[in-house]
């Protein structure tokens, strides 16, 4: 059975948040204190593979502090900083100094020309220094593709002001970043029985929706059990979690769960 590792829960800025003294920030200067998030990332593990969701700019901390020794592959939402920030580190376990397999790395063609834009040289055959290895597969919104015997189906979602994708895999969706999901992508997501969804504030913003939209979402989709991830300092602050069903609960950085 598949299983899902969370490296990180945490929203952009992850929590604590800079010089913030709410009590959740407080709190999380306890880094083994489970008020304290990494920026949003997943690894699942199955037949004895790992697959990367995201890799952002708390990535190779992460991978110290759960113990990950290698990634076959990884997949990318979209191609904010902290989705993205950590990918240099991959080269920990796909390099090109040696003889390392390519790392496959499944995007659209929007995320490669960003990856390009940011890390010019990890695709400039010219440079030499050593740096990850990729095999780039590019993908596109409801076309199923395999990753290890695992079915995964990209979708989109709003993300202003561009989108993002979210991921089916068997009975699990994940969508960390979204404002809103259009009604294509909510026909994908008929019959899942797990749901990870960004609960990142107990208000909406122009970016993202709230923890309350995100739960509305979630009844409609009729998901047997919900987590969110890409949490901010202010869903716990103000106790948003506390008004949430018994089968919707918080995910945090080590969490893992079967699918």
């Amino acid at each position: 059975m598949p299983q899902m590792l969370f490296l990180g829960t945490g929203f952009s800025s992850g929590v604590p948040e800079g010089n913030c003294a709410c009590e959740v920030c407080e709190k999380a200067r306890d880094m083994s204190s489970p008020f304290f998030r990494t920026r949003s990332s997943v690894l699942i593990e199955h037949d004895g593979k790992n697959i990367l969701i995201d890799a952002g700019t708390d990535f190779r901390f992460q991978t110290i502090k759960h113990n990950v020794r290698k990634i076959d592959a990884v997949l990318i939402t979209h191609a904010h900083e902290d989705h993205i920030g950590g990918i240099p580190d991959l080269r920990g376990f796909s390099s090109t100094w040696g003889n390392d397999p390519a790392l496959s790395m499944y995007c659209r063609q929007q995320e490669i020309n960003a990856l390009k834009r940011r890390f010019g040289y990890i695709f400039d055959e010219n440079v030499t220094s050593t740096k990850p290895k990729f095999g780039v597969k590019t993908i596109e919104p409801g076309k199923p593709f395999d990753v290890f015997g695992l079915t995964v189906t990209p979708m989109l979602v709003s993300h202003p002001p561009e989108d993002a994708f979210g991921f089916r895999i068997n009975d699990l969706a994940y969508i960390p970043d979204a404002k809103t999901i259009p009604s294509e992508s909510m026909k994908l997501l008929q019959g899942i029985k797990t749901l990870v969804i960004l609960g990142n504030s107990d208000e909406s913003y122009p970016k993202q929706m709230s923890i309350f939209e995100a739960a509305e979402i979630a009844k409609t989709l009729k998901a047997e059990r919900v987590f969110f991830t890409h949490i901010g300092h202010r869903v716990q602050r103000n106790k948003a979690d506390q008004t949430l069903p018994p089968h919707m609960k918080l995910a945090f950085d080590g969490l893992k769960i079967d699918f």
